[in-house]
């Protein structure tokens, strides 16, 4: 159950999302600093349908501060102040960079879209991937392969 500032947050993480020309569809999960949202580009044009896209929201006093708060799933009362070295800032000028200022050598790097910020957020929209495989998951799979001789270490560099 939400309390009446949780729903207050949200609806103004909304209302900034529809002013970028985005409608939030729902978190796909908490980050370190803030959460991952699934959201669909606005349909202003009658020639193009919505898009879907992954936006990172990070909390701004957080990323300052280098902590993450930690809510263990067993007690959401049970906050730890962790220390964090995530920056949303230098992770969005490095995508620009992989994405849109170079070409990456096939479709292995999500595409960088836009940057922008509120007074207590930052927003990092990027292409949307459907998978049921997180990058991580992906690593230490290509590891085993490798492990178990599979995936020769040298395929592994070139990806």
């Amino acid at each position: 159950r939400q309390s009446l500032s949780q729903k207050f947050n949200d609806i103004s993480i909304e209302a900034i999302l529809n002013e970028h020309g985005y409608h939030k569809l729902h978190m796909i999960a908490t980050t370190l600093q803030g959460e991952l949202i699934l959201a669909e580009t606005s349909n202003n044009s009658s020639t193009s349908s919505p898009k879907k896209v992954a936006i990172k929201r990070t909390n701004k006093q957080l990323l300052k501060n280098k902590i993450t708060i930690d809510q263990s799933e067993n007690n959401n009362n049970d906050v730890t102040n962790l220390l964090s070295d995530e920056n949303i800032i230098t992770e969005a000028i490095l995508l620009n960079d992989v994405t849109v200022n170079n070409q990456p050598p096939g479709d292995y790097v999500t595409k960088f879209i836009e940057f922008f910020q509120s007074p207590s957020d930052y927003y990092l929209v990027m292409e949307y991937i459907e998978s049921q495989v997180t990058l991580k998951e992906w690593v230490e799979k290509a590891h085993r392969y490798i492990q178990r001789g599979i995936l020769d270490r040298k395929e592994w560099n070139k990806i």
